[in-house]
């Protein structure tokens, strides 16, 4: 599996020295554990945040088997090996601890380890599932803005969504903090507000981990399109986010008229992806393909795409910002012949004359 903690962990009816393990007593009874891990296959070596790095540098692994038979070990990477252990079901848990010693990863498997014969078992290490904080800023020039608001929410890739309270310390800034956000990928979504109307809007994926404080700055700067740079501060966990592409994007399109828009995603490894669209923060489609502009009124609009895994697990996203500019008119028709009956009398060899009665009168 691509991004998690991978371990091999292979059981061999071999004898070694005594590792003060118990044991039956009996070697035609007993066999020997050898550990070996595996961080190779997709382990990001990356910070989550400044307090909680994801990086692990310590494995433990303690096992419990037949009889109360029991051990316990720590090294950081390699090959350890547990000598003379008994006969019989073992249940083997591995922790991952980083540098400041905090847990960061967990799993178990059992292991049957069978005398005179070669076993393996694998352990799936993945990230903790507790709650972690959330720290959000906004920001905008006041002088622009009569009546501020912010609208925000975040939203699970299973469904359903929490609102995200803002509150607005001073002319131009607001602030959220949640302390208790299950650990997970998130759709955010931020929408600046005048009044009633909505003059700006971002969405960006984040990632909340347990025990993690995941934080994140916006600056909406230009209120009649999408904020410019946003400083987002995403810390990702094990699994590898989504590289999510945009194609058939222009940069500016006449009023009235769409563009078609695909979306892709290069590292799914083979796993269904879902898509969802937005406009300045509004829903604008789902699906790998949308048509775009039609009704979008004249100005510049920021287009964000977001991108979840079918099991849940990774995300990402893309924007681009275009225009809707006036379009150009079309050319006045021609016409072949025109008559402005301007003269006494009309042309009766262009035009067919006829009278009527009606009413007595003609």
């Amino acid at each position: 599996m691509k991004n998690c903690f991978c371990f091999s962990i292979l059981i061999a009816a071999v004898f070694f020295a005594a590792c003060e393990i118990p044991n039956t007593g009996d070697p035609d009874a007993s066999g020997s554990l050898r550990v070996i891990i595996d961080s190779g296959d997709g382990l990001p070596r990356s910070m989550v945040s400044t307090e909680t790095s994801m990086v692990p540098v310590i494995y433990r692994i303690m096992g419990n088997g037949p009889s109360g038979a029991f051990f316990e070990f720590s090294f950081s990477e390699g090959l350890a090996e547990f000598h003379d252990l008994k006969a019989g079901e073992w249940q083997i848990e591995v922790s991952a601890v980083n540098d400041n010693g905090l847990e960061i990863g967990y799993g178990r498997s059992t292991a049957v380890i069978q005398a005179g014969s070669q076993t393996s078992v694998a352990v799936t290490v993945r990230p903790l599932q507790g709650t972690g904080a959330l720290s959000l800023s906004a920001s905008w020039p006041s002088e622009k803005v009569k009546s501020a608001g912010i609208s925000a929410s975040l939203s699970a890739p299973g469904g359903g969504s929490m609102e995200l309270p803002f509150v607005i310390s001073s002319p131009g800034n607001a602030s959220h903090t949640s302390d208790n956000i299950n650990a997970g990928y998130y759709t955010l979504i931020i929408q600046l507000q005048d009044g009633d109307s909505i003059i700006s809007g971002v969405v960006e994926t984040l990632r909340i981990v347990q025990d993690g404080h995941t934080r994140g700055s916006f600056s909406f700067e230009n209120l009649n399109k999408p904020s410019g740079d946003v400083d987002v501060i995403i810390f990702p966990d094990l699994d590898e986010p989504l590289l999510v592409a945009i194609s058939g994007s222009a940069e500016s399109i006449g009023e009235g008229e769409y563009m078609t828009l695909n979306g892709s995603v290069s590292n799914s490894f083979g796993t269904d992806v879902y898509y969802s669209w937005y406009v300045n923060g509004n829903s604008a489609g789902t699906g790998s393909t949308v048509f775009i502009g039609g009704e979008l009124a004249l100005g510049v609009y920021r287009l964000d795409l977001v991108a979840f895994t079918s099991n849940g697990r990774r995300s990402g996203s893309t924007t681009h910002r275009f225009a809707v500019e006036k379009g150009t008119l079309p050319p006045e028709p021609v016409y072949g012949f025109i008559d402005t009956f301007d003269g006494p009398s009309i042309d009766t060899d262009t035009w067919q004359v006829a009278t009527w009665e009606e009413h007595g009168g003609q």
